[in-house]
């Protein structure tokens, strides 16, 4: 079971990980985060990880293949949930379900063979930008970034890779 979420791994689909995200249980669960301040934002990962881990998306089969990756779902950890918190305050926990939407996209970029960007735009036009990576040992695949981005933002990086 992945702590906090109530999720157990065999119960993780796109249906129940947009209902928990737009829930309470989830507002619950971000709010106790603290945020973290510039400083250690900027500083490496901490050598003891936390164990929260809350699933924002499901992989579709081709991008997992894409990436190298058995781990089927796209998760959330307390770090990063703090990390955003202090460096993005507007982003509300409802947001978040927002991230399967960009998984699924049509712009879903290769950054390397590990990790990927990827744009959306929501039901009011806004885009939004997501960053995951697979981790080393192929355990997990976790979101390391999430925001709102400016249409340009997306025009250029779309235009980078096309160039390629």
């Amino acid at each position: 079971m992945i702590r906090s979420t109530g999720f157990k791994s065999g119960t993780i689909t796109r249906r129940r990980i947009a209902e928990y995200l737009g829930g309470a249980g989830f507002a619950r669960v971000y709010k106790k985060q603290k945020a973290l301040p510039k400083a250690q934002r900027r500083q490496k990962l901490p050598q003891q990880q936390d164990k929260l881990r809350v699933p924002v998306g499901v992989i579709p089969d081709d991008l997992q293949a894409a990436m190298g990756t058995r781990q089927s779902v796209l998760s959330l950890s307390g770090y990063t949930i703090g990390k955003q918190k202090g460096a993005h305050p507007e982003v509300k926990p409802a947001d978040y379900a927002m991230v399967q939407r960009i998984v699924d996209g049509d712009r879903v970029y290769p950054q390397s063979d590990t990790h990927r960007l990827g744009f959306a735009q929501d039901d009011e036009g806004k885009w939004w930008v997501a960053a995951w990576k697979r981790t080393q040992d192929d355990a997990e695949v976790l979101l390391v970034h999430f925001r709102r981005a400016q249409e340009k933002e997306t025009l250029k990086v779309a235009q980078a890779y096309e160039d390629n």
